[in-house]
């Protein structure tokens, strides 16, 4: 545990001013012509100094608020067992059409559905995300954090630009895996539609790094009206005769693949049994306890001991 924290020392500069409600009394003088008039009165002297010691707690307080204590963030090694999956979500236009004819999703929303699914139901596994349309746009490297990863899987399934790149995103998602090194398998779940396509440079590319990477490619495929289409990279309109169809390419690679419609009604099961077949191993992490801020509480505090003091005020007598 790292120690307390300060966002600014400046603050306790106006630590001594926290004495000076104990240095007069909490009440208001009352004058009378002669004080063996009045009875002992021991419940005032204890409401005086309880006023004195409200307001000076309070003073307190505030100024140790001003300071901005807190616990910093905290990162420690420690080790799971877990396959590792990035999933490299399309948000192009096209995954803004209906999911199938007459259904009520767009395929978008479809596939945000269908991913929080596979992490709610394989929460184990260590996940990253990776939206693309004519770019890749990392949202989140492979964690065991769930309610980070359905983050990420909010954001990335929005709708994007026109055209799409999917070499990019796929090279992106082989580097993620650096800095994760176990004996855990490797998956890349890509979720699309059909309508990809890389040129023959990025082509070779592709192949040359994931055969180095030692990954699996699974492509989780929405129907498209266009999937016989030849691919359609960015400045696909100059260069249509260099566009190689993403199937070909996914076939030409020397890792295993696999591919599963989205489109069927068991579509989620096959892609966790695809999972659920991998070996999965040891793999160092890193487990991030994040900064704890302490000036809510001091402010409540001082807002309670100001609302007593309010009170006890109130029950005073003027003359």
């Amino acid at each position: 545990m790292s120690g307390l924290a300060l966002d600014a020392w400046w603050p306790l500069l106006l630590l001594p001013l926290a004495v000076l409600p104990l240095l007069r009394s909490g009440q208001d003088r009352l004058v009378y012509p002669w004080l063996p008039l009045l009875p002992s009165d021991p419940l005032s002297r204890i409401s005086d100094w309880l006023i004195r010691g409200l307001a000076s707690a309070a003073m307190l307080a505030l100024i140790l608020a001003l300071a901005g204590p807190h616990l910093p963030e905290e990162i420690e090694p420690t080790t799971v067992e877990a396959v590792q999956v990035m999933l490299v979500v399309d948000r192009s236009r096209s995954m803004g059409d209906d999911f199938e004819q007459g259904s009520p999703y767009r395929r978008y929303e479809k596939a945000r559905e269908m991913m929080h699914e596979i992490v709610s139901r394989r929460p184990d596994n260590l996940y990253g995300v990776i939206g693309f349309s004519t770019a890749p746009l990392r949202a989140i490297r492979p964690t065991g954090n769930t309610d980070a990863v359905r983050a990420a899987i909010d954001a990335a399934t929005d709708r994007g630009l026109t055209l799409t790149e999917v070499a990019a995103p796929l090279v992106q998602a082989l580097d993620s895996f650096h800095g994760h090194a176990g004996a855990s398998e490797r998956v890349i779940l890509l979720v699309s539609d059909g309508e990809l396509g890389v040129d023959g440079q990025h082509a070779v590319r592709l192949r040359l790094w994931s055969r180095d990477a030692g990954v699996r490619l699974h492509w989780l495929r929405f129907p498209s009206p266009s999937d016989d289409v030849v691919g359609r990279p960015s400045g696909w309109q100059t260069r249509e005769a260099e566009g190689i169809h993403f199937p070909t390419v996914m076939g030409s690679l020397e890792v295993p693949t696999r591919e599963v419609w989205a489109n069927e009604e068991d579509a989620v099961d096959q892609v966790l049994a695809g999972l659920d077949a991998l070996e999965t191993g040891p793999v160092p992490m890193q487990q991030v306890s994040p900064r704890r801020e302490l000036d809510r509480p001091l402010y409540i505090a001082a807002g309670l001991l100001l609302f007593a003091l309010v009170g006890l005020r109130s029950m005073e007598l003027e003359r």
